[in-house]
């Protein structure tokens, strides 16, 4: 699947399919920022739930009518990580921890912190983050940001890895490793060595392959290991999530280009997707919830170019860290800010042996606009007997409107064989949206009617 995703049929949906086929989300632009954008972060009570996205040189924040106002300098390089601390905003770009309280914009400077190579989180009231010296953690005193204790250190004593990014998760801190993975409870008030104490016994043999190939999802988070597979945290682990077809494209990545990769996420309702961008032309997007995946392309574009998301403002946010542009990913934008969205997907339809006369798509449009070229919405097909060895362009098919319903169909497809099926590939780039239950081969009058 190209640009579309699977969604579950309506309870109260008079279909017979429990799923349906519908465009992925689109793009609206909402803010230009003039450089190229570095990380997205918002949370709600951290500074009025305003977005703050550092880009180039500068931290911008943006309030509800997507105006851009920077609020200080920041140097380092690469992605930006950013928590919340408090009803305040830590930053962490490599070499440089930043604590911002809507006022006062303050770069660490005690001589007891620790450099940050790229890792930071907000744990138990302090900021933690890790040296470029590799397996060494250290944090602030509770309440301090700014304020850090040279005893405040901790070393990955289970498994001396070099660390490739920290994350709170259910109150305890994870460290990320280039080859293993553990987690240390947050404990007491003081800025002690024992204040951040290593979990007995968890000792994860798989790492972190890039930084920011992790993301935060629900109570837990999702990452590129080591081996170039996808993982989920569960409880005190890490859980493999199958994923054949971005297993294979990583593995054919090189290491370097892989190792600036990002992973991001959003919400749409209670469900949740994981993006994983690696440079490519595409990007994997997988629905946690229905396991299932699909690849997002940009139109015209060699690289894809969401790497970032955020909630904010009761809408979904994204970013790429090629572009200056802040864009809302929302299911009512049949474009990218503009530019089409090229849908594909292939779909295996059981049919017996004989001719295949007629052929009926059980869909609907939506937001097909009232005048211009997608006023008249076309899906293009191309079809195949053979399983795939041998395919055949059919003439496009018009697709009903809101002023002129109707079953779709195509014709005189050729002789059937219930061995091999029906192969359709469908493709549709217009401004609209199609969302397709199924198709029915030589239907009866009375199925007809039933669509």
């Amino acid at each position: 699947m190209i640009n579309v995703m699977l969604e579950p049929t309506p309870a109260d949906a008079a279909k017979r399919s429990k799923y349906f086929i519908k465009s992925r989300p689109g793009r609206i632009l909402r803010a230009s920022l003039g450089t190229a954008v570095r990380g997205l972060f918002s949370e709600a009570g951290c500074l009025g739930g305003d977005l703050f996205a550092p880009a180039g040189t500068d931290t911008y924040r943006i309030d509800y009518t997507w105006t851009a106002t920077s609020v200080g300098a920041i140097t380092g390089g690469g992605v930006v990580q950013m928590s919340a601390f408090r009803a305040s905003l830590e930053l962490c770009a490599f070499g440089e921890l930043i604590y911002y309280d809507g006022s006062s914009y303050t770069v660490t400077s005690d001589a007891d912190r620790v450099i940050p190579a790229g890792g930071m989180c907000v744990a138990g009231l302090r900021v933690v983050g890790f040296t470029e010296a590799g397996d060494e953690l250290g944090w602030s005193k509770a309440g301090l940001p700014l304020d850090w204790d040279a005893s405040g250190l901790l070393f990955a004593v289970y498994l001396p890895d070099p660390l490739k990014a920290v994350m709170e998760i259910g109150g305890d801190v994870w460290l990320f490793g280039s080859r293993s993975t553990q987690a240390a409870n947050v404990v007491g008030g003081a800025a002690e060595d024992s204040a951040i104490s290593p979990i007995p016994g968890v000792n994860i043999r798989t790492g972190l392959f890039g930084r920011d190939l992790l993301t935060r999802v629900r109570d837990g988070a999702v990452l590129v290991g080591h081996d170039r597979s996808l993982y989920k945290t569960s409880g005190l682990g890490l859980v493999n999530i199958p994923d054949r077809d971005l297993e294979t494209a990583l593995r054919a990545t090189l290491a370097a280009d892989l190792a600036l990769g990002c992973a991001w996420s959003y919400g749409d309702g209670g469900r949740r997707f994981v993006g994983v961008s690696w440079g490519a032309a595409r990007a994997r997007v997988r629905d946690l919830d229905l396991d299932t995946a699909s690849d997002w392309t940009a139109y015209g574009k060699s690289v894809f170019d969401i790497d970032f998301a955020t909630d904010a403002f009761d809408t979904t946010v994204v970013a790429g860290k090629n572009a200056g542009s802040i864009w809302e990913l929302t299911s009512s934008a049949y474009t990218d800010a503009g530019s089409p969205i090229e849908r594909e997907v292939t779909i295996h339809v059981p049919t017996g042996d004989g001719p295949i006369d007629m052929i009926v798509f059980d869909g609907e449009t939506y937001g097909v606009p009232l005048s211009g070229n997608d006023a008249s919405p076309l899906l293009m097909v191309s079809y195949s007997v053979d399983n795939g060895r041998t395919w055949f362009e059919a003439d496009d098919v018009s697709l009903p409107t809101p002023s002129n319903r109707f079953k779709p169909n195509l014709t005189s497809l050729g002789d059937g064989n219930s061995q091999a099926g029906l192969l359709l590939k469908l493709r549709w780039t217009g401004a609209f949206g199609w969302s397709q239950w199924g198709v029915w081969v030589n239907p009866t009058p009375d199925e007809i009617g039933y669509l």
